[in-house]
């Protein structure tokens, strides 16, 4: 352990020798009882510092926006020249067509059950992570985070649809079937579902839940549990009927979330308009050249800015992370593009 992990294992090894010398055997051996979830949180932290440097790394962002780059050159930036195209058939199929002839679920549906996974948490405490990790700077790579992620998302939900299968319910599909059916790799699709299920424990569900307790509790001081259960039995109302009823419920609950965010948002920078020419200039020059740092510390902050700005960003709208082709995979819609 001492290994992978020194700066925990010489922590934990350190406070084990000075104890020793001051407790008798019995009350050393109880205080050391009583300290081992403190000894195995920080090892914990220290694994989840570990991965998150290697996960979250140069490489892996610079894979990120190299590949929404690609795509959007290589389509003649699709996201702008067909952006009446895409709202014609999200925006524009909204309340039309609901009983899809093929068992699965309209486009607009499928948007719908996507951005369900980002609202709140991902919109709302993503960015105020974000901001508070990698300073008003990590905004503007959030932007261009979401404007190239538009393209890595358009690419593995056309992938999800051009390779999904029909079942008894209808379509499904997403990451895992175009990586056996079209890459060819059933060892990556396996590699992918496992790492899509420990996801979607930790930040689809243990996330959310966290947020949703800890707000209702400080609120209402509701108790964790009862938060909890209600959540739970709230949640698998829903998802016992299936992708059909999720989509369902999601249809008539994001438009207004979305709305109600939105109004909320706007009605924010309203208020504080005075302040928008000096928060617009904070963000841009934090971005590039934090005013204050200097040397090796200026360009830290600026790479902790974009590091955090990408990860959030990501988290965030989920453009490449795999969850979303799952929902847009179950759309009824002949043509992969639409």
């Amino acid at each position: 352990i001492h290994g992978i992990f020194p700066k925990a294992s010489a922590n934990a090894g350190a406070f084990l020798c000075s104890i020793s010398l001051s407790y008798p055997p019995y009350a050393f051996h109880k205080l050391v009882k009583r300290q081992g979830a403190f000894f195995m949180l920080g090892w914990l932290e220290q694994v989840n510092e570990s991965i998150n440097g290697v996960v979250w790394g140069p490489v892996t962002l610079f894979l990120f926006l190299a590949t929404g780059i690609w795509f959007t050159l290589g389509t003649g930036w699709f996201q702008l020249s067909k952006i009446g195209l895409i709202f014609r058939n999200t925006l524009g199929s909204l309340g039309k067509n609901r009983l899809r002839k093929n068992g699965g679920i309209s486009p607009f549906q499928a948007m719908s059950t996507a951005l369900a996974g980002t609202m709140g948490v991902g919109n709302i405490t993503g960015i105020a992570t974000a901001m508070t990790l990698g300073g008003a700077g990590s905004i503007f790579w959030m932007w261009i985070s979401a404007f190239f992620g538009m393209m890595t998302k358009y690419a593995e939900v056309l992938l999800a649809v051009r390779y999904r299968q029909k079942g008894a319910s209808g379509y499904f599909g997403g990451p895992m079937y175009y990586m056996e059916k079209g890459v060819g790799s059933k060892v990556l699709a396996i590699i992918f579902s496992c790492l899509c299920i420990a996801a979607s424990l930790g930040v689809g569900n243990m996330t959310q839940s966290n947020a949703i307790s800890l707000a209702t509790n400080q609120l209402w001081s509701f108790p964790y549990w009862l938060s909890g259960l209600l959540t739970a039995l709230a949640i698998g109302l829903v998802i016992i009927g299936g992708i059909r009823r999720i989509a369902l419920v999601t249809e008539w609950m994001i438009p207004f979330l979305s709305i109600g965010y939105l109004t909320c948002s706007i009605l924010v920078l309203i208020l504080r308009a005075d302040r928008l020419p000096e928060a617009i200039h904070l963000i841009f020059s934090s971005a590039f050249t934090p005013a204050s740092a200097a040397g090796g510390v200026a360009g830290y902050t600026v790479s902790q800015a974009m590091r955090f700005g990408f990860a959030r960003g990501i988290f965030s709208n989920e453009a490449g992370l795999g969850s979303a082709p799952i929902a847009h995979a179950s759309a009824d819609s002949s043509n992969p593009a639409a």
